[in-house]
């Protein structure tokens, strides 16, 4: 740990910049890679049992040593230094609410990711085009490009990430918006949008439309829908399967928005291209969850149904595995559980006796959509899924056995006993021997002592298989 690496030139400004522990007046205190590694390993270690921390601070170390493994800048930044900093390098946070509160609550949630050092993702097409009109003042809105710069003047004059930055923000806007072109043009202004990068999401159906040099519509919502302020999330898709309205505010060739997002990345450099339909049939989470929307948050009591059976995520979370989640008969893998923080909860409860406690922004399915738990009214009807609770892998075999099991069987900690009796014993004894003998096949890792077969019982008129748990 006394070799120290010799940084220069734009390395050794980068290092002192971004990655030295900074003193109060913001020189730099570590000088070399060796100090920051230290201050690393040993941040990382205290996580770990107290007996364990040097061992595992060592190897954190070693891991690091000569960059044979570099972690993420925020970690590299942050860990050790006991300032309340995150160590995640990037944060995508929902859309905001169409309206000047949902802005403003966005513009709170980025600045205060950002002062923790964190960069943003935010998808603006939950607001309404340049010119809608705004009923409650009697007014017209400015368009998300107009909001964009506000974001943009937050993240580069008064953010600085973690203080070692200026804030990192990523602004999207579907290929579908009415403002789609402003968007894609407006950083051929170069005093416009000076703090922020931008994209534009596509669908697989531009594509098809491009590539046809077919007419693409450019719609919103019908913002007078009655449920427009509760449900409206950005999503078109979803507000489509609603059977909501939208309108038309404009043809044009899909080819001209093609051209016109070539030409700009050319001419600025931005904007970039997220193939975000595709992005998201890709997604491993696809069945719960969009990709530019936070994780639902549930209490540590709340149960899953998996593939492994009934699990509570306290259970889950301690593990720290992937695990299989069972979704309306169907399991899909699911990364480990993360815990994300002490937060007030609501306590849902149905008519019929289901209760759940999540936090006020957990979505919940309804018949009327995806509604975050702090909206949901008494009368609201929640859909549960359906099919097998306790997993779908296994055969009907296997289900029998368990089944006996559970009604006519004994268990110690590595032996499971199956009792029949009188008339049972003759024909379903051999047959659960079968059964029993095909679900092990393979699976022992000692040699059993004993044959998979019925052993009757003197004393009792019964029979028994016994087998070792494995």
């Amino acid at each position: 740990m006394n070799t120290k690496t010799q940084l220069a030139g734009i390395r050794q400004q980068v290092f002192l910049d971004r990655y030295s522990l900074k003193d109060e007046k913001g020189n730099p205190l570590e000088k070399t890679p060796e100090q920051m590694w230290k201050r690393v390993a040993h941040g990382i270690a205290r996580i770990e049992k107290e007996e364990d921390r040097r061992k595992w601070e060592k190897k954190f170390y070693d891991v690091m040593t000569d960059f044979k493994f570099v972690p993420g800048g925020r970690i590299l930044s942050g860990a050790g230094t006991g300032y309340k900093v995150t160590f995640y390098n990037c944060f995508v946070i929902p859309s905001p609410k169409d309206s000047r509160d949902g802005i403003l609550e966005t513009l709170k949630q980025m600045v205060e990711i950002m002062a923790r050092g964190g960069g943003v993702g935010i998808n603006l097409s939950s607001l309404r085009p340049r010119g809608a009109r705004v009923k409650k003042v009697n007014g017209f809105s400015s368009g998300p490009c107009n909001w964009a710069e506000l974001f943009s003047v937050a993240t580069r004059d008064i953010i600085q990430q973690g203080g070692t930055r200026r804030g990192a923000l990523m602004l999207m806007l579907w290929d579908w918006h009415p403002d789609v072109e402003e968007f894609i043009t407006v950083k051929r202004d170069l005093a416009r949008i000076t703090g922020a990068n931008l994209s534009v999401c596509v669908s697989d159906k531009f594509m098809d439309a491009v590539k046809k040099d077919a007419d693409w519509p450019l719609v919103f919502p019908d913002t007078s829908d009655r449920d427009y302020d509760q449900l409206w999330e950005g999503y078109l898709d979803e507000w489509q399967k609603l059977g909501k309205k939208i309108k038309v505010h404009k043809i044009v060739k899909a080819r001209k928005i093609w051209d016109m997002i070539s030409e700009a990345a050319w001419a600025s450099a931005e904007p970039g291209l997220v193939f975000m339909e595709r992005y998201n049939k890709w997604n491993n989470n696809w069945y719960f969850n969009k990709i530019n929307c936070v994780n639902p948050c549930v209490t540590g009591d709340t149960l899953v149904s998996t593939t492994n059976g009934i699990r509570s995520m306290y259970e889950l979370y301690k593990e720290s595995k992937p695990f299989r989640v069972v979704v309306d008969g169907k399991n899909h893998l699911s990364s480990h559980v993360k815990k994300t923080g002490v937060k007030k909860v609501f306590r849902l409860k149905t008519h019929e006796g289901y209760e759940m406690r999540l936090t006020a922004d957990h979505k919940v399915f309804t018949t009327k959509g995806s509604i975050e738990a702090r909206s949901l009214v008494t009368g609201d009807k929640i859909l549960l899924s359906k099919g097998s609770s306790f997993g779908t892998l296994g055969t009907k075999d296997e289900g029998q056995v368990l089944g006996w099991l559970v009604g006519d069987g004994a268990m110690k900690k590595d032996v499971a006993t199956l009792f029949f009796y009188k008339e049972e014993k003759k024909e379903l004894a051999p047959q659960f021997a079968l059964m029993v003998e095909k679900m092990i096949e393979g699976e022992q890792t000692t040699a059993r002592s004993y044959p998979i077969a019925p052993q009757y019982i003197d004393n009792r008129d019964i029979r028994c298989h016994r087998n070792l748990l494995y």
